[in-house]
């Protein structure tokens, strides 16, 4: 069940020609929302998932980062750029907090590359000058959740650019519980899932180009 949230693109011009979409949305515990609007033309290729994905990363020095957090971590821009070398798992009651300007990188090989499995809470906040940085490599998706999890699970992403991913939130996510605001979202070639959340998912104030958008299934 679902139906897609964010089937076209928005679109909002700063200038002629620019194409950047800005995508407002907001859902209770019964599900999410999402609304846009925006003006001018959509610059060329935007709405294609399928663009050639390049990731960013160029600095040879990474801090390698994977398994089982055992306690609340703090991600710095000192150890940045940090790659995933397998999957994150942030247990209950456990936090990882990404500071600003920080960049995650992909560097998982699993047949189905996943950056952070979450019990706990992920919390990533950027800012305007120092944006965190998610780049899937061209393969990887970014978040899932554990169903069985009794405790809270929530992730936090807001002022971050979120590029060259499979998907924010894939279809074996499990339960999405998060916020996506103030970001950009760039080359996401496959759907993220809002199915029956049980916290409430606000996606708002974020751009996307050549992102394939959310899926949103509710109980009502």
């Amino acid at each position: 069940p679902g139906a897609d949230a964010n089937e076209e693109e928005r679109a909002q011009g700063e200038g002629e020609g620019e194409g950047e979409g800005e995508g407002e949305g907001a859902g209770d515990g019964g599900g999410g929302g999402g609304e846009g609007e925006g003006e001018g033309e959509p610059g060329p290729g935007e709405g294609d998932a399928e663009a050639p994905c390049e990731t960013s990363f160029q600095t040879l020095s990474t801090t390698q980062v994977g398994g089982v957090l055992a306690a609340d971590t703090v991600w710095t821009l000192a150890g940045s750029p940090y790659e995933v070398t397998s999957t994150v798992f942030v247990p209950e009651g456990v936090q990882l907090m990404i500071l600003p300007g920080v960049e995650v990188r992909s560097g998982v090989s699993e047949e189905f590359p996943l950056l952070f499995f979450v019990s706990g809470t992920v919390e990533a906040a950027g800012t305007v000058d120092a944006p965190i940085v998610f780049d899937g490599s061209c393969v990887a998706a970014l978040f899932a959740a554990d169903e069985e999890s009794s405790g809270p699970s929530y992730v936090t992403v807001s002022r971050a650019v979120v590029q060259n991913a499979r998907s924010f939130w894939p279809a074996f996510g499990g339960i999405a519980s998060f916020s996506l605001s103030d970001s950009r979202v760039e080359n996401v070639s496959e759907v993220s899932y809002v199915w029956y959340p049980l916290a409430d998912v606000v996606i708002e104030h974020n751009v996307f180009v050549r992102a394939a958008g959310f899926s949103i299934g509710h109980a009502d």
